[in-house]
């Protein structure tokens, strides 16, 4: 047994500045206090060479994240938007402290992870041409201190022996780049019909401690990823809406040995506005009832996704 408290401060100002009409400039900063106390971690009979009971020291971190966007009406048509921005993450109480085992594969938590960084910037596109509209945009974020599992060479006292030993530990950089696109088009006044793709390129940059993972991509994101959506919205009917989503193949691990593939999922939802505050609504989840794999370990287990699932109920507005 392992846990801990956390606490989050945060405060955000932002100001929107417009020197010309067809320009918006929006310039914004959040500072963030945050503080992890009375960590423990308890076992009962401890593996050996760790303690049967362990209390960690406190940790304190502030960090400040800045952005600045641009949003220039180019023309009545036409918007240009660019964004520079930072962000931080702390490490969770799990990523700190506690150990779980998945059959053949423990991943160990470590207490020394560094909260972290990134560093990004944005540009994209949107022109409107009778009944579409287009939208493009093109990111690039530098994460430095990427929280993620290494598996070990030698194994650490939390794994058995025979097991896969992975630690959660800071990579240097890590890279994130690409491109969202979407195309929209309004046939009608009540139709909607949204298509979508999105391209991310992800790769270790800077590891040090483990060069073997320089070059790789991170895990459990997909290169590429795509969805269509059919939306038919009319206030005295019903809203109805279609979606199928494509997800590419993916890693389940940082040494990119275990492949997941990819697969289609489609999606269904209707609503009714029956008074003023009162919405019921009805969706399928996995239409089509398709098998696609979430998760594998080193030993051959797989974990799939959600099944066919179909839920409904009332919304309320006050």
């Amino acid at each position: 047994m392992a846990g801990g408290q956390q606490q989050l401060y945060g405060l955000f100002l932002q100001d929107v500045y417009t020197p010309i009409p067809q320009l918006e400039i929006v310039g914004g900063i959040r500072g963030d206090y945050w503080r992890a106390y009375d960590a423990f971690r308890r076992d009962t009979p401890p593996p050996a060479g760790v303690p049967a009971r362990q209390t960690f020291s406190d940790i304190d971190r502030m960090g400040a994240s800045p952005r600045l966007a641009l949003l220039y009406h180019a023309t009545p048509s036409t918007d240009l938007r660019a964004s520079v921005y930072q962000g931080f993450r702390v490490p969770t109480i799990n990523e700190l402290y506690r150990v779980f085992r998945v059959r053949n594969d423990v991943t160990v938590a470590n207490e020394h992870l560094r909260p972290e960084r990134l560093t990004g910037g944005e540009l994209g596109v949107a022109q409107r041409v009778g009944p579409f509209e287009a939208r493009a945009t093109a990111f690039w974020n530098d994460v430095r201190d990427l929280v993620i599992n290494v598996t070990q060479v030698n194994p650490l006292p939390d794994c058995p022996v025979g097991t896969i030993c992975r630690q959660r530990q800071n990579v240097d950089l890590a890279r994130i780049r690409g491109i969202e696109t979407e195309l929209e088009l309004r046939p009608a006044r009540d139709w909607r019909i949204i298509g979508s793709y999105t391209y991310t390129d992800t790769e270790v940059i800077d590891s040090p401690q483990q060069r073997s993972l320089e070059g790789k991509r991170l895990a459990q994101v997909a290169r590429h990823g795509a969805a269509l959506t059919v939306r038919y919205d009319n206030p005295a009917l019903f809203t109805a809406a279609v979606t199928a989503r494509y997800v590419g193949k993916q890693f389940e691990d940082d040494l990119n040995t275990l492949l997941l593939g990819s697969y289609v999922l489609v999606d269904l939802f209707v609503s009714r506005r029956v008074t003023k505050w009162a919405e019921v609504f009805f969706a399928v989840e996995n239409l089509l009832d398709t098998t696609y794999t979430t998760g594998r370990t080193s030993d051959g287990v797989v974990s799939i996704g959600a099944p066919f699932l179909a839920h409904g109920g009332v919304r309320l507005q006050f």
